[in-house]
């Protein structure tokens, strides 16, 4: 199949997609609400105090901005394995999925995990695409560091476009990367909700339980749908809640276009 067949081709998936993503739009956006109970003089904070909820950073009132993407469902990795080096890999999921195991680990002084990553990923042998990523603290734990995928306006969170490196004392032995093909914008720059909107909408929907701390929150991009071998991405405030028994951290997602809550990715 020639490039310019395979031009067109593109252009009609987005041409209907982008009809389709505006019909959807339409129906789909809902005003976001305060809850019913609440009055000029009771705040939000103050509701999520009086039922043992605490907030680990102010949240915020201001709008963002954020697109419609889409991606080419193409696995791009498999073409980049023959430039690693000095590790073993292997291909899954349709070779959407990378898993590299380093002969040497990667070893880096106390506190500067990131530095000596930064530094790896930006050698085409080390990892694949390794400058199309960035940090993202709100996803790493201590035993795992987390890069996303860049994209316009944003980054990628829902696992589509991440490096997961696998961190054990000051030794990083190997990583996991997905990586999203041929991102394209959709329609233009809209507006998105509040932080302090998405949270009000989790609370309203009686998705925060009783005595949990709000530890984080950042607005990235998840999928939306799959369609005629392309994927849609769309704006999601991404939050994560710590239960103060348990210390367990679940994560909820809201649609930062139409405030609608997101069920998890199985």
């Amino acid at each position: 199949m020639d490039f310019k067949r395979i031009e067109m081709i593109f252009l009609a998936v987005f041409i209907a997609l982008d009809v389709f993503l505006f019909v959807t739009l339409k129906q789909s956006r809902q005003p976001i609400e305060l809850s019913g109970n609440q009055t000029q003089t009771t705040s939000l904070a103050s509701e999520l105090r009086s039922d043992g909820i605490s907030i680990k950073h102010t949240l915020a009132k201001t709008h963002q901005q954020g697109y419609y993407l889409a991606s080419s469902n193409r696995p791009a990795l498999a073409a980049q394995v023959r430039e690693l080096e000095n590790q073993h890999v292997t291909l899954s999921n349709n070779n959407t999925t990378l898993t590299s195991r380093l002969v040497e680990p990667l070893n880096f002084k106390s506190g500067q995990a990131t530095t000596a990553i930064d530094k790896f990923r930006q050698d085409k042998h080390n990892v694949a695409f390794g400058k199309d990523y960035q940090y993202v603290p709100e996803l790493s734990t201590s035993t795992e560091i987390v890069y996303a995928q860049k994209v316009p306006n944003g980054v990628l969170l829902d696992g589509d476009g991440q490096i997961t490196f696998q961190k054990h004392k000051n030794m990083i032995t190997g990583y996991i990367q997905t990586y999203s093909a041929t991102i394209t914008t959709l329609r233009e720059k809209e507006n998105t909700i509040s932080a302090k909107e998405a949270v009000n909408t989790l609370y309203t929907h009686n998705e925060i339980p009783n005595n949990t701390i709000i530890q984080g929150m950042k607005l990235g991009y998840t999928k939306l749908m799959d369609v005629k071998g392309s994927t849609v991405y769309i704006p999601a405030w991404y939050v994560s809640l710590e239960s103060k028994a348990s210390k367990n951290v679940t994560n909820k997602r809201v649609n930062a276009f139409s405030g609608e809550i997101m069920k998890n990715h199985d």
